[in-house]
């Protein structure tokens, strides 16, 4: 009994054959995606229902069939169409391509389709192969980045300027230097400074890098000597 089973298994799966193609839709031409796609055997009876993706297949024995194909939107029937279809042995490429229900509706003898159960089957069109990639939302973003790096920018730059500098204020031995030069109409020899004052080399050095430094005073070498000359 096995065995004749078996035998009849592998003589249905030898004699079947395959339906397969894609599925356009008729206004645009796009491949169309979550496609209900049913097989009626001469009775009239649906012997195959499946929801498809492009491309779509289907193995039936030889027959007559009529293939039909449903996509819909938010519950609704939104593009439909059926082919009549005589498989033998040899696969049948067979593309679907679904017209506008509600025209398909409005033609002279038009006979609605037999209902399908589309429960959580609902088609977006939106889903095809061919939709455009997102370059909008891609430049959108891009341009929001460059306005936040911009406004950062603007804001650290505004925080560093509006930062207010240190005022230099000169301890006793550079209030000293000031007031010898202003005393010699702000210029003096750097050596002639130091003997006045009484200060080391290494102090002396000290005291006008400091005030160089702050913009006090201005170092200009002539020869063996500086000659120090007051700007403020």
């Amino acid at each position: 009994m096995r065995i004749f089973a078996l035998l009849i298994l592998t003589l249905t799966l030898l004699h079947s054959t395959t339906i397969s193609g894609e599925i356009y839709d008729a206004d645009s031409m796009k491949v169309l995606n979550n496609t209900i796609v049913t097989v009626e055997g001469s009775g009239g009876h649906i012997i195959l229902q499946q929801l498809s993706d492009s491309p779509y297949s289907i193995d039936v024995e030889s027959g007559n069939y009529t293939v039909r194909a449903y996509h819909f939107q938010n519950g609704t029937l939104t593009y439909y169409s059926d082919y009549k279809v005589l498989v033998n042995q040899n696969n049948v490429q067979l593309d679907l391509v679904l017209l506008p229900y509600e025209l398909l509706s409005l033609s002279p003898g038009f006979t609605p389709p037999p209902a399908v159960n589309h429960a959580n089957l609902d088609g977006n069109s939106n889903n095809t192969k061919d939709s455009d990639p997102p370059y909008l939302l891609y430049f959108s973003i891009l341009i929001i980045l460059i306005l936040i790096l911009a406004l950062a920018y603007w804001f650290f730059t505004k925080k560093k300027i509006e930062q207010p500098t240190e005022k230099f204020e000169p301890d006793h031995d550079c209030q000293v230097v000031l007031k010898i030069l202003r005393e010699n109409e702000g210029r003096m020899i750097q050596k002639e400074l130091r003997e006045i004052l009484g200060f080391s080399e290494t102090k002396m050095s000290l005291i006008i890098t400091e005030l160089e430094v702050s913009g006090c005073i201005k170092k200009i070498k002539k020869g063996r000597e500086n000659i120090l000359k007051l700007v403020k």
